[in-house]
């Protein structure tokens, strides 16, 4: 159960997001009120106190729950935080995805369904304000992506991967996989069009194939799953195993997999997930761009070494895939 805070707080919630798209959008209000993911939905809201240096600093964060009501908890971590820095002043996404590995936030929180324009680095008492946040980065959003000339759709070509300024092209090469290729081309049409949530949808799937192909490279793609659906817990327990294994390899083919690296994939898989919540159909270039990062981090990282492992282990390679086969 959530803790319980007045109920005029949460009440004091949704009138003051009634009044700010009352205010904001006027009369069209019944047709653009279903762009915005609060009036669609109810949360779980989270403030977390911390210390960051010799300051007290909250964050304020929310997750869409399947109820009918508002719910709110207070997590305290002083203690657990004070003196550590690692902690960063400006960037409260950061310290979620750091106080989730370090194991401080133990609640029952499904980071799936976390809004990611919901984290803001106020505390709830103040629910005017924080409400004022939540629904402007919001609205900075949508009116971002309404103001984009529509298009119709058109036939992608390889040509968008030589402007790409993220390297795609050697990617593309190195990765040699029809299906791969085929789908970034996709991704990358709709980006230079402004179609950013099509972007983002789909490059989760392109990482998730990175990580698959990496272990396969290895011949280790033996997952522990759960109704046969591969996920992050997964991952992060594969990398763990793969580098372990190639601990004592040529440096080119070892896998490198530490702390923080397992805090930037909570990041990227935080940012991925949250598009989902944008029922509206609607995401800024920013999460766009950062997928593109991270999507480039797995190939560099990860991809790479495995596949020059691969490339000096080819009767490895051929003895596993012919195995798989049987």
């Amino acid at each position: 159960m959530l803790n319980k805070i007045p109920e005029t707080r949460l009440s004091d919630f949704r009138k003051r997001v009634a009044h700010v798209l009352k205010q904001t959008l006027g009369e069209k209000l019944s047709a653009k009120e279903r762009l915005f993911v609060i009036p669609e939905n109810h949360f779980n809201i989270y403030t977390i106190l911390f210390k960051q240096s010799v300051s007290e600093v909250k964050i304020t964060f929310a997750e869409i729950n399947n109820l009918e009501e508002d719910n709110f908890r207070y997590i305290d971590l002083k203690k657990e935080t004070d003196g550590d820095l690692n902690i960063e002043g400006f960037r409260p996404e950061n310290n979620l995805a750091y106080f989730r590995s370090m194991g401080f936030l133990n609640e029952d929180i499904n980071w799936e369904k976390v809004v990611p324009s919901s984290i803001q680095l106020i505390d709830f008492s103040s629910t005017d304000q924080y409400t004022d946040f939540w629904l402007k980065a919001d609205f900075d959003s949508i009116e971002n992506n309404l103001s984009k000339k529509q298009f119709e759709l058109i036939k992608f070509n390889s040509n968008l991967l030589n402007r790409s300024s993220f390297g795609f092209k050697e990617m593309v090469n190195q990765v040699a996989d029809s299906q791969f290729t085929g789908i970034l081309n996709e991704i990358l049409g709709a980006y230079n069009k402004g179609w950013f949530y099509v972007s983002a949808s789909a490059i989760g799937g392109l990482i998730e194939m990175l990580l698959y192909k990496t272990a396969v490279n290895y011949g280790k793609d033996n997952f522990e799953t759960q109704r046969d659906k591969i996920t992050k817990k997964n991952y992060v327990k594969k990398m763990r195993e793969l580098r372990n294994f190639t601990q004592k390899l040529d440096e080119k083919q070892q896998i490198h997999f530490d702390a923080l690296d397992e805090l930037t994939m909570d990041r990227d898989y935080l940012t991925r997930n949250a598009v989902s919540h944008y029922t509206s159909g609607f995401v800024n270039e920013r999460e766009v761009e950062s997928l593109f990062v991270a999507l480039t981090n797995t190939y560099t990282r990860y991809f790479v070494p495995s596949k020059n492992y691969a490339d000096s282990h080819p009767e490895h390679t051929l003895n596993h895939l012919t195995e798989s086969d049987q």
